[in-house]
């Protein structure tokens, strides 16, 4: 099906899953096109001459793409409207949802690899970047789609979420939509349960759904096993990875992760006794590379080859990757943006700090706002000390529909009126974040800058550093 006989139009491109999947298809040959309302923005163009690079042609969002004849199948994902421009004039074309082309097209384009789905409410981009890379540097030949920019893949001309190969699959599976349900894999990674965009009970239910689907082999905690145990299937493989944030967790685990720390400028922990280096800090790092770490060795790799590589893994752009420091104040910018990842930002820049850290968060819409906050609530008042100070930022607006609530100083008072997280404020925008920052910033002090979906915000990041 996906050959040069069949042309694709994807309704909105520029989401980082959709131009992976462009990227897909046109390595397979396919006429690839595209649409996104934010083309002609300066913060996406290098995303948008990277596609144009590789043959793939980029129209304005208004259906006139229509203008050259009728594309086999419209791609869409669950982010666009029903009433997108580009749907009206998709007239007889076969519409599909970016996972079920996505499945598809890895069925016919990696079918004789080995598949590996990588899902999870928090963590899963970067693990699927750091398994992706260590199979690249153990074997050399391994397919990758990233709901990130991996940066060992940014080459060639590639902006990163990409990387052709066939020996192994490896995927970013989606729990969001409920989307990773339409895929059947060999192996898959189930990093961990927790609240973004539905209840623990309805995650439970869908993830130990997924678990059928997979052929061979899983890895996962003792805190997830615990929980699907009885929805997973009996026959299949099934590895757990300690987390050390949950004591009781070493007592069930096959990989324990221990003694982690800083020692002579390197970052280090121990995987079953096996002295391991770290490419980022942060203690819920360890743990994701020890889930990487135990896929490849389920999938036959020894230790030996496993361990001297992760040293080299480079990881996936915008996870604490420093933006710049100016008299000893440290900026790093991240894509955090759910309540797990966030704390486990602040809770990395913390064991780093001299002195406190500002955390400015810009939410990536309305309606996530709204479902995360009492549980944001919860969790930042667990995590953060009496001089740190959280900035909350209101919602980015990608365009579409939207509620348009609530709005951030409306979270921050609800925060306020029930007597938790005084230290947490809101500012109308960008220029009055730059002006507190140069009342409240010190030496020794970080700056986290946050959100997803907004690509402005890397270079916002690196703008503060000569603005404190």
């Amino acid at each position: 099906m996906f050959d040069d006989k069949l042309w694709a139009h994807f309704v909105g491109i520029g989401g980082i899953g959709m131009s992976g999947l462009a990227q897909l298809l046109r390595e397979m040959g396919c006429r690839v096109s595209g649409s996104d309302r934010d083309s002609e923005k300066p913060e996406n163009r290098v995303l948008f001459d990277s596609l144009r690079q590789f043959g793939i042609e980029i129209y304005p969002q208004d259906g006139s793409y229509a203008q050259n004849g009728t594309p086999d199948i419209v791609i869409y994902s669950t982010a666009v409207e029903s009433g997108n421009p580009d749907f009206v004039a998709a007239g007889e074309a076969r519409l599909l949802h970016r996972s079920q082309a996505l499945a598809m097209a890895m069925t016919e384009y990696a079918g004789n690899g080995v598949s590996i789905a990588v899902t999870g409410s928090a963590g899963k981009t970067s693990v699927t970047a750091y398994l992706a890379e260590l199979l690249d540097i153990i074997t050399g030949d391994v397919g990758c789609l990233d709901g990130g920019m991996v940066k060992r893949f940014a080459r060639n001309g590639r902006p990163g979420n990409f990387n052709p190969g066939r020996r192994y699959w490896v995927f970013e599976a989606d729990e969001s939509d409920k989307s990773l349900l339409n895929y059947q894999i060999d192996y898959a990674i189930i990093l961990n349960i927790g609240c973004d965009h539905y209840s623990e009970d309805e995650l439970v239910h869908v993830f130990g759904e997924f678990s059928t689907h997979i052929r061979k082999g899983l890895i996962t905690s003792p805190a997830v096993f615990k929980k699907l145990k009885f929805l997973i299937p009996a026959s299949l493989k099934v590895v757990l990875v300690d987390d050390p944030n949950n004591p009781e967790s070493a007592a069930t685990a096959d990989i324990t992760v221990t003694d982690y720390g800083f020692a002579n400028g390197k970052i280090t922990a121990k995987f079953n006794n096996n002295v391991v280096e770290l490419p980022q800090p942060g203690l819920h790092t360890a743990v994701n590379i020890a889930m990487v770490a135990g896929m490849c060795n389920m999938l036959g790799f020894e230790w030996s080859e496993i361990i001297p590589a992760i040293k080299e893994l480079r990881g996936v752009a915008r996870r604490f990757d420093f933006a710049g420091e100016k008299n000893g104040i440290r900026i790093y910018d991240d894509y955090a943006h759910n309540p797990q990842k966030l704390c486990c930002c602040l809770k990395t820049a913390q064991s780093i700090a001299e002195g406190k850290v500002i955390m400015i968060w810009q939410p990536h819409g309305y309606g996530p706002l709204g479902f995360m906050r009492d549980e944001l609530a919860r969790e930042l008042s667990s995590v953060l000390r009496s001089n740190d100070i959280f900035i909350l930022l209101e919602p980015f607006y990608a365009g579409g529909t939207s509620s348009f609530k609530p709005h951030a100083a409306e979270v921050i008072t609800q925060w306020h009126n029930s007597g938790i997280l005084k230290n947490a404020t809101t500012v109308p925008d960008r220029k009055e974040v730059e002006h507190l920052l140069k009342e409240q910033v010190n030496p020794g002090d970080i700056v986290l800058v946050c959100g997803a979906r907004d690509n402005s915000i890397p270079g916002w990041a690196e703008s503060l550093v000569a603005k404190i």
